[in-house]
């Protein structure tokens, strides 16, 4: 037997009406929380995965980088003093040390581990210039200071932070692809709630029509 909505009636109609908005709008709220989700474990996996690890590698990065060269050559120049050089340096290898220990912690797989590895077999010749550098300042003798900085500085310093650079563009492509998974998943969920409205719309329109008709 043929199903005739007319043979209903009117409150009949109406709550199927009724009944047929809550369900859209319960549909599309449920599209906006599970979009939500998403949107949310994208972001963390974000702040967790990538950026926590971009953060250390460029304060580790700018430990060596910055710090210990920056610091040869302002020293060497008269441009600061040899305490406060020394002191730079001192914080610049504390800093290093505890950056060095959250790096290893964080889970790198594939290329990014082999690179974490390789700038840790550059990390001893690195450290080991740093700490010359500190013994050189505290003896406050320009000589030594003018030796390291022509011939030691950089072929102890440029191969880590060179790695350390490959590593943080890594971390700069996750992000971006991350960032664009999200950007497309919101665009999706975002044209799903609009079909899905106006789905709803025609539904309204059409129902609404035969109850009208119905009514006479």
């Amino acid at each position: 037997m043929r199903f005739d909505p007319s043979r209903l009636g009117i409150r009949h109609q109406l709550l199927g009406l009724f009944g047929l908005c809550l369900v859209t709008g319960g549909l599309v709220l449920a599209l906006d929380e599970v979009g939500e989700y998403y949107t949310q474990r994208s972001m963390s996996a974000m702040k967790d995965d990538v950026l926590a690890g971009m953060r250390s590698i460029r304060r580790l990065s700018d430990a060596y980088s910055q710090d210990v060269v920056n610091t040869t050559f302002r020293t060497r120049n008269y441009l600061i003093g040899w305490d406060e050089g020394l002191e730079t340096v001192e914080r610049a290898r504390a800093t290093a040390a505890a950056e060095w220990d959250a790096l290893q912690a964080m889970s790198l797989q594939g290329e990014d581990h082999a690179l974490l590895q390789q700038a840790l077999e550059e990390r001893g010749r690195a450290d080991r210039a740093a700490a010359k550098l500190s013994e050189v300042l505290d003896a406050r003798d320009i000589r030594a200071l003018g030796r390291f900085a022509d011939g030691e500085l950089y072929p102890a310093v440029d191969p880590l932070v060179e790695r350390l650079a490959r590593i943080d563009e890594r971390g700069r492509l996750r992000a971006d692809a991350l960032a664009e998974e999200s950007l497309q998943r919101a665009k999706w969920f975002g044209r799903a709630r609009i079909g899905l409205t106006l789905v709803c719309l025609l539904l309204v329109v059409a129902l609404g029509r035969r109850v009208l008709r119905n009514g006479y």
